[in-house]
């Protein structure tokens, strides 16, 4: 009884520490209320992104294509034919799914080298219908006069439905690293071979995390498309597939907190060191640098260690969440072990 009150009040900490965090910004001018949650937009997608590449091992260089047809598909509903928006985000999750099901037939066919160039490629042969197909995409102006959800017009609302948005993508995430569907992924990423001689259908298993991570970027993309009020081919360009990447590796590639952190720094680097220089990409690479140098494994396992010390139960419960030490399947692999007998016989 007194370890499910403990175990209760641990979790009403965590929820109310998020609130929190997230409510925040509520206070601050407008201009930082939209950069805080175009914050939590680059979280979600660098989230998705981190589910093929932290837990399943595979790095793409195409990510941008979920999250631009996502972006796409509600600018054309929403400026052109009027609908919903919840038909909207639906329609934009069900195009980046159906995108992640066809694609994924072919690159979960291959993996290292040649499964970033064929994501690359796909994401540019996409990129390069934007900018052509005038009729349906704008070209190169794109599409613009977008408008938010009905209910959530001003900043304030807006930001908080960005918030639940992410709440909600980053719990669903969480349940996927803790299952046993996610442990079967990091034992396919440790060693495929065994995997499958365990009979665990692998190629299923990797396609099936393809469609979650589009689905997932897409509605990262809807949302892009709401706050910006404008959707162009650059959503779709390789400079969003490697920020995206960029922001895994620079928080930490198989954590939770480690993509959220990334965001944090990409996007606040690109929009604050803007103000300063153009040459905010030379900060970027600066800072990437040092933490490949530094902390080859991202900086959030890096800085993680620090707070627990400082704050006990924050600390017990992000190590918690995701990978955390990245098992190894030779000889004996714990995730392997969990994924293939998860009542521990």
């Amino acid at each position: 009884m007194r370890g499910q009150r403990a175990g209760l009040m641990a979790w009403g900490f965590r929820v109310m520490v998020v609130g929190m965090v997230l409510a925040a910004p509520l206070g601050l001018p407008p201009f930082y209320v939209n950069l805080s949650g175009q914050v939590l937009i680059y979280a979600i997608l660098a989230l998705s992104l981190d589910l093929l590449a932290g837990v399943l091992g595979l790095w793409s260089l195409g990510h941008a294509a979920a999250f631009g047809v996502a972006a796409y598909t509600a600018a054309f509903l929403a400026e052109r034919l009027g609908v919903s928006w919840g038909i909207q985000l639906i329609s934009g999750l069900g195009v980046a799914a159906a995108l992640g099901c066809v694609g994924g037939l072919v690159v979960m066919r291959v993996r290292g080298l040649y499964f970033m160039m064929l994501t690359l490629g796909i994401a540019q042969v996409l990129w390069a219908l934007a900018e052509n197909w005038t009729g349906l995409t704008g070209g190169a102006d794109g599409i613009p006069g977008i408008g938010r959800p009905s209910p959530f017009i001003t900043t304030n609302s807006f930001y908080v439905f960005l918030a639940a948005c992410f709440a909600l993508n980053l719990l669903v995430l969480w349940a996927i690293h803790r299952s046993n569907y996610g442990l079967i992924l990091r034992g396919i990423r440790d060693n495929a071979l065994r995997m499958e001689a365990l009979g665990v259908a692998t190629f299923r298993a990797r396609l099936g995390a393809y469609v979650l991570a589009s689905t997932i970027g897409g509605f990262a993309g809807v949302l892009f498309a709401w706050q910006q009020g404008l959707v162009s081919p650059g959503v779709l360009s390789v400079d969003t597939s490697a920020e995206t990447l960029l922001m895994v590796i620079l928080g930490g590639a198989g954590t939770l907190g480690g993509p959220i952190l990334g965001a944090v720094i990409v996007v606040l680097l690109e929009t604050l060191v803007s103000t300063i220089t153009a040459r905010w990409m030379t900060a970027l690479g600066v800072c990437y640098i040092l933490t490949v140098l530094g902390a080859p494994q991202g900086l959030y396992p890096v800085l993680m260690p620090k707070v627990a010390r400082v704050f006990a139960t924050w600390g017990r419960w992000f190590g918690g969440i995701g990978d955390g030490k990245r098992a190894r399947v030779e000889g004996d692999s714990p995730s392997l072990r969990r994924a293939t007998h998860p009542e521990g016989h």
